[in-house]
């Protein structure tokens, strides 16, 4: 059995189908979901009272999870550089996408005596994207605590990696992957030429969520299409977005 977050749209949906596909038992957790789980919840990732009273209905009416698909996310933009920041922007980036996924494998992990959980990480916690310093930070602190997680939990069989995507078309990056000129600007720096449907990023998280990865643990994996191969902003970009001129 399953337990995915963030699986009312997007990713997360499109994680809950492909493991449904694949004959696992899916239970949901999202602010809004009506998906066709074995069983919803409508809840805060960062609202541990919440998650552990979903995880206690999942234990009484079917089994404890073995696999933890955390796909619950944020992203908010700044329109500037650093100095400029937003502190409430930082503050609920930061509190949803690392701290959301604290409680929830930390409430999982109460439970679980084997399985794997896999976290949404970002190609922008490795590649640095000017304007998105907030949701990089958060990204990268989630590969750190999904490393932290594997080889704390190695001896009990509990497996833990990250799938870093890049761009792909979920209603998240509808600002930019809606408009089919800036689409065209993206595609054309990705080497294998197409944003990413959700469907080809949950194939790997469910990939890393079957025994088919049984000796893959403390890994962060790319899914970028190759973008990562070049630079995500160039300097004559940002001084562009600035308004800075070039030294």
């Amino acid at each position: 059995m399953a337990f995915v977050t963030g699986s009312g749209s997007g990713l997360g949906r499109a994680v809950g189908n492909r493991l449904v596909s694949d004959g696992w038992k899916v239970v949901g957790f999202d602010l809004h979901d009506d998906g066709p789980w074995e069983l919803s919840f409508q809840g805060d990732v960062r609202d541990a009272n919440a998650v552990s009273a979903a995880l206690d209905t999942v234990n009484e009416r079917l089994s404890t999870p073995i696999g933890v698909a955390l796909c619950a996310g944020v992203f908010q933009p700044m329109v500037g550089p650093l100095h400029q920041l937003d502190f409430e922007t930082w503050e609920k980036t930061i509190s949803v996408n690392l701290m959301g996924a604290v409680t929830v494998a930390g409430c999982c992990l109460q439970r679980m005596a084997k399985g794997a959980l896999v976290f949404v990480g970002s190609a922008v916690g490795k590649h640095p994207q000017a304007g998105a310093s907030a949701y990089g930070v958060s990204k990268a602190g989630v590969s750190a605590l999904s490393r932290s997680i594997a080889i704390e939990y190695a001896g009990r069989g509990i497996r833990s990696n990250v799938v870093s995507p890049g761009w792909m078309d979920t209603p998240m990056a509808q600002a930019i992957t809606g408009d089919d000129r800036r689409r065209k600007r993206v595609e054309d720096r990705i080497p294998l030429g197409h944003i990413a449907a959700p469907e080809e990023v949950a194939s790997i998280i469910a990939f890393l969520l079957s025994d088919n990865a049984a000796q893959v643990t403390g890994q962060d994996l790319t899914v970028d299409g190759g973008e990562g191969l070049g630079s995500f902003t160039s300097s004559d970009d940002v001084r562009r977005m600035w308004g800075w001129a070039a030294k």
